[in-house]
């Protein structure tokens, strides 16, 4: 996933879990952005017609879920660090 990293030292097990995590306290609209975007490798036009709304919908939850993204997975990485 672009612009969200997670560097840890306990590896892909803590990242993944980081991740879904992060991705399970998404709004169910934001989670289906990142899984169609990211996962499934659609384009914002593609995503928009596979969800039913337009492009600029798609591009404003995208932001959106990302930033909650990274706000999570960086609280989550300092508690890691601090246990």
């Amino acid at each position: 996933m672009p612009d969200v990293r997670v560097d840890s030292v306990d590896g892909p097990v803590t990242q993944r879990a980081a991740m879904l995590s992060a991705l399970s306290a998404l709004t169910s609209r934001q989670r289906a952005v990142i899984v169609l975007r990211f996962f499934c490798d659609l384009s914002v036009e593609q995503a928009a017609v596979e969800l039913n709304c337009t492009a600029g919908t798609v591009k404003s939850q995208t932001s959106k879920a990302l930033q909650a993204m990274r706000t999570a997975m960086t609280g989550e990485e300092a508690e890691v660090h601090r246990g």
